[in-house]
């Protein structure tokens, strides 16, 4: 017989997400969560509904857990409390459930996948990203098209960057990439612990953890950071008030001539991330539109 998982889920909205996870990770050793319905803008919004996942490998003790649930809703005042749903999965069958929902992406040089597949064209370069909580699996237009300026840069404009840096790693899909197409070491850094976590398995599972190294950062503000300033190529795939804020940063780590990528923004805040960027002295050399987003291509000019 299959080993069997129990499963106890519930939905919230994304302004309470960060008060259930954090309570209930003291509590148990296994939680996780996703967007249960995509919404339209990277920035999470705060009635987006979240689905928490908590995993047990004995029967639970569902009063025990609503209990700690009307907890949390009394100490942060969440009007209402969600409603448990418990069921048993089979471990081995769950795994391949969410690995088969992706298929794989082609993306210019590249095919993004999970472990689950076979890359049938081998004229394609292989990333390999299994689902998991950081951002970035190729799907969303900011990151297919984070990788289509990449490889615009090294196509057309024949770049051979010798140092790189990822700001906003996520899953390191644009760190794996950049890895791939330069073969050169670069440093990959995020806010978020998980996300660096991840990054780091997915390194190893595309053989390129010899030439990354990631790190938890908040922005440039690490010695990692700074000890390899100036970069040829650095790629931001964030937000775009934190764009802007970092604007000056972004100037400051770069090369003249250095190449930066920012992403993560929707066509009607393009002039105010251009706008912040060009008082650096970084000017847009290209610019990627695909179904209400913007990716653009900066050079750092003096």
């Amino acid at each position: 017989m299959s080993p069997v998982t129990w499963l106890v889920t519930f939905k919230t909205d994304h302004y309470y997400l960060k008060y259930f996870i954090d309570h209930l990770s003291d509590l148990y050793s296994d939680v996780s969560y996703f967007e249960y319905k995509t919404s339209q803008y990277i920035e999470h919004m705060p009635d987006d509904v979240w689905i928490v996942q908590l995993y047990f490998k004995q029967q639970p003790k569902i009063e025990e857990i609503t209990q700690n649930i009307i907890k949390i809703t009394e100490i942060h005042n969440i009007p209402i409390i969600p409603k448990l749903e418990s069921s048993n999965i089979k471990d081995r069958d769950w795994i391949a459930l969410i690995k088969r929902k992706s298929k794989p992406i082609a993306i210019d040089q590249f095919c993004v996948y999970n472990s689950h597949h076979k890359l049938k064209d081998n004229k394609l370069i292989p990333i390999i990203i299994d689902p998991t909580r950081a951002f970035g699996t190729g799907e969303h237009y900011t990151t297919k098209n984070c990788i289509k300026a990449l490889c615009y840069l090294q196509e057309f404009y024949n770049y051979k960057p010798e140092k790189m840096l990822d700001i906003g790693c996520g899953s390191g899909i644009l760190a794996i990439a950049m890895a791939k197409l330069w073969k050169k070491h670069l440093v990959a850094a995020d806010i978020d612990e998980q996300s660096v976590i991840t990054t780091n398995e997915n390194i190893k599972l595309n053989k390129v953890d010899h030439l990354i190294t990631a790190f938890l950062s908040d922005g440039y503000n690490c010695s990692q950071i700074t000890k390899n300033t100036p970069y040829d190529l650095i790629t931001c795939n964030i937000l775009a008030q934190p764009l802007i804020n970092m604007a000056p940063d972004l100037s400051k780590h770069l090369k003249v001539g250095g190449k930066g990528i920012l992403s993560g923004f929707l066509i009607n805040q393009e002039q105010q991330v251009i706008s912040a960027h060009e008082a650096q002295s970084l000017k847009v050399i290209h610019r990627i539109v695909e179904d209400n987003w913007s990716t653009l291509i900066v050079e750092k000019t003096t």
